[in-house]
């Protein structure tokens, strides 16, 4: 999913990528955000989805009343990276 995010984003040295994602996925993420030294990411959370985020990672889209733009599906996984409409 990550090598999926970095495709998705322009680099700006100024502002780091938001994602949300729910709370399971968030130690995962954050270890590789600092083993692979992605500073282009901001750290996440486990505070949810709700919020100005870029990007989302979820494990569904039942999540959203709006529409976001879904970049990919992970169907082993069943999880999607979804872009956010506003951006």
């Amino acid at each position: 999913m990550l090598a999926d995010l970095k495709k998705e984003i322009i680099p700006d040295e100024n502002k780091k990528t938001k994602l949300g994602i729910i709370w399971l996925y968030e130690p995962s993420i954050n270890f590789y955000i600092k083993t692979q030294k992605l500073d282009w990411l901001e750290e996440v959370n486990r505070s949810g989805v709700e919020g100005d985020f870029d990007f989302y990672y979820v494990d569904g889209l039942d999540y959203f009343k709006d529409e976001k733009k879904v970049i990919k599906e992970y169907k082993i996984t069943h999880s999607y990276l979804l872009k956010n409409h506003a951006q």
